[in-house]
């Protein structure tokens, strides 16, 4: 799970709009802002019903309204 991300040279851990000033090698300078929500942090991992061996398959679902994610394998499927 993601606890952080990085912008501007800042840890962001909290929902809240930020606001960075940036100015380019030629003079010019810009605001950034980013509105940054948190949704769905809390993961639940359901217990396994019976012995699972190695010789074994097993598929995996998400149960979530989030529209996307990502499993370590890289895949974004809803089941794996």
């Amino acid at each position: 799970m993601v606890s952080h991300i990085v912008w501007n040279g800042v840890w962001v851990t909290e929902a809240n709009d930020y606001q960075a000033g940036l100015n380019t090698f030629c003079g010019a300078d810009s605001t950034v802002l980013m509105h940054l929500s948190v949704i769905g942090t809390e993961v639940q991992i359901l217990p396994l019903t019976h012995d699972f061996c190695e010789d074994q398959t097993m598929e995996l679902t998400v149960e979530t309204s989030m529209p996307d994610y990502r499993w370590s394998t890289g895949e974004t499927a809803r089941t794996v």
